[in-house]
């Protein structure tokens, strides 16, 4: 696979500006989200991203650090949606599904997302997502981070679940031209959306990983949709369906 090239990135991006109309570039920051936030604060506009090689103090949902080395795509993107803030919940939705549709159409298979905001390959963790809002403000900062190619050694805690793009894309593939549809997908998927969010069942649930049961505040169940509201639908013991809007959800096994 060709080497993971930042500045590459963004001059390939740099033709969508009408879908993208500002994009930063920086080696190392603390963490792409605050830059974004900073940004968004001063007024940019919707559609803006923030780029960076390495991230010092990267993060994911509640409050979790994000291992973010060189060789990864780290990412945020200033939203500012139509939709009331308790629709905006679907935009993780969203992006999830953008992500996976992107991957899949530049030749990754088994791509899933793992509801609300991972999406794995080969059951191995590629890519995150984080959004943060600011209601007050009326905008959502969305981060993502993506494993292109590992440059270093995972830390054991991680070594076992994560995968990267470089071993899963075909030999002849360009990793900078998947890594431009992948964010442009996104943009596309989450920027200018209307007042009525919302999120298309069939596609998001054709990405979502069904392949083994999860807990989501003690409520154990097997993964089987995706709501217009983006919520998770759990088939649980009793053959019960039920809808679930928020919740830290892990892996409870296969069986």
């Amino acid at each position: 696979m060709e080497g993971f090239d930042l500045v590459d990135l963004a001059r390939r991006l740099a033709s969508w500006r009408g879908t993208i109309p500002r994009i930063l570039v920086f080696g190392t920051v603390g963490s792409t989200q605050d830059e974004a936030m900073a940004l968004a604060l001063t007024g940019a506009p919707e559609g803006t991203l923030v780029l960076a090689s390495g991230q010092t103090s990267g993060r994911g949902r509640v409050g979790r650090s994000w291992h973010s080395p060189a060789g990864g795509l780290y990412a945020s993107i200033v939203l500012r949606p139509l939709a009331q803030p308790g629709a905006w919940p679907a935009l993780s939705v969203l992006a999830g599904t953008a992500v996976a549709q992107a991957l899949h159409a530049a030749g990754v298979t088994e791509v899933r997302v793992k509801w609300p905001n991972d999406i794995v390959v080969a059951g191995r963790k590629i890519a995150g997502l984080l959004a943060e809002a600011r209601v007050d403000e009326g905008f959502v900062v969305l981060g993502l981070g993506l494993n292109v190619a590992f440059s270093d050694e995972l830390p054991g805690a991680i070594s076992d679940v994560a995968t990267c793009l470089a071993a899963h894309l075909p030999v002849d593939a360009n990793p900078m031209e998947t890594c431009e549809h992948v964010l442009v997908s996104v943009v596309n998927a989450c920027a200018n959306t209307s007042i009525d969010l919302s999120v298309d069942p069939v596609s998001a649930s054709r990405w979502l990983d069904c392949s083994r049961d999860v807990l989501v505040d003690g409520l154990r169940g097997r993964p089987v949709g995706i709501t217009e509201l983006g919520e998770l639908e759990l088939d649980v013991p009793g053959g019960t369906r039920v809808r679930v809007s928020v919740g830290e959800v892990n892996d409870a096994g296969s069986n």
